[in-house]
């Protein structure tokens, strides 16, 4: 793996949180939130497998209260 793919890889993850953050937000549920998002315009080569499970743990971690 080359750094510019880590790279690119941390703003998908950036990105995909923060579109979860905004589908929350606007009152989505997970389901709702996972087929609403689609980033594979912006990184070409990642798919949608997996989404809703990634969406799912995006919510509940941050539905999950701080044990800080």
């Amino acid at each position: 793996m080359k750094w510019g793919d880590l790279q690119e890889y941390q703003r998908y993850i950036t990105d995909l949180l923060n579109e979860v953050q905004t589908a929350r937000r606007a009152g989505k549920n997970a389901d709702a939130a996972a087929a609403s998002i689609n980033l594979g315009d912006k990184y070409k080569g990642y798919t949608s497998e997996g989404m809703k499970l990634a969406v799912q743990a995006i919510y509940e971690e941050l539905d999950s209260p701080r044990t800080h």
